[in-house]
């Protein structure tokens, strides 16, 4: 049987002055890593943005379920028949690096976005996703002091981004006299969570690495009236995730440069289809992380990696 995949794909149309319709004779697209989710939109309005400033098209389109390299595989032909000259890939397994090995030598160049798979790139322009782990493991530190017990909720071995996060947390936090235990990987899934967090009554705080991860935590800590109880810090943030930090119901989120991401991303893409190409060293081009929380949530640079006004 063959997996169900739904895909979204949204073209940006550019607009003179004058109103009429500008289409650029070049496209790049842009694969995120997952469907539709605040984060992922955020990196779609940078990456728009940054089509519209370089009047190039963009063609975004990304699979529905969170690191499924199969169906991300399916996208970037899809992107390909379209006639996108260059990709921009939240790459969801390391069989994306082979695959843009094989664009390559048809002339398509790729670079990547939020994480490293591996494979010929041009430039990778992300978090420094075990450093953020580290910060995150830190502030944790500061709210529960030597001694407290952190359980960890984990996504999947399939996305490095999430599984850097998680080693830098857990080096962090021991290193800072934290006790932190996670048992297998809960994923998403609801039913999964709530059980593991029945379990685990007696301990004072929890750490999700992105934003599925820390809303289905979130939402089962409400289910089971414990939410605001415990120490949450979480990644990302939507309408939902930001409402509870503003009730004290999750202690802290980690916010990533999104949209800068997306934006700087096309950016780069544009000008290597017009012959300049970013600098091969170094490979890594990391972009630096905030940790809001209920007191810094007006604070300009916390609302603009938010992207969106707080909830009333």
């Amino acid at each position: 049987m063959v997996p169900r995949l739904r895909v979204l794909g949204l073209a940006l149309t550019l607009l003179l002055p004058n109103g009429k319709a500008l289409f650029a004779a070049d496209c790049v697209g842009v694969i995120p890593g997952g469907g539709s989710s605040a984060y992922w939109n955020l990196v779609r309005d940078g990456a728009f943005q940054a089509g519209y400033e370089n009047g190039i098209e963009v063609y975004y389109r990304g699979p529905e379920r969170e690191g499924d390299s199969e169906a991300q595989l399916r996208v970037i032909d899809i992107v390909v028949e379209r006639g996108c000259k260059a990709l921009v890939i939240a790459p969801a397994g390391k069989e994306i690096g082979e695959r843009v090995a094989q664009l390559k030598q048809q002339g398509i160049l790729s670079l990547y976005i939020d994480r490293d798979m591996g494979g010929d790139v041009l430039s990778v322009i992300a978090t420094d996703n075990f450093k953020a782990g580290q910060q995150a493991a830190e502030h944790m530190a500061r709210l529960l002091g030597v001694g407290g017990r952190v359980l960890m909720l984990r996504l999947s071995p399939d996305v490095v981004s999430t599984m850097a996060r998680e080693d830098g947390f857990i080096q962090a936090a021991r290193a800072a006299g934290l006790t932190v235990d996670y048992e297998g990987f809960t994923g998403a899934n609801p039913p999964r969570v709530i059980e593991q967090l029945k379990r685990s009554t007696d301990y004072e705080g929890f750490f999700t690495a992105n934003a599925l991860t820390t809303t289905v935590t979130y939402t089962s800590l409400k289910r089971l009236g414990s939410a605001g109880r415990k120490v949450h810090v979480g990644f990302d943030s939507s309408e939902l995730l930001v409402g509870a930090l503003q009730r004290g119901e999750i202690k802290a989120l980690v916010l990533q440069q999104a949209q800068q991401m997306g934006h700087e991303g096309v950016v780069q893409a544009a000008q290597a289809l017009r012959g300049k190409l970013p600098p091969r060293e170094p490979r890594l081009q990391s972009l630096p992380v905030r940790i809001a929380t209920q007191e810094n949530l007006q604070q300009a640079e916390i609302l603009r990696l938010l992207g969106y006004p707080l909830p009333q």
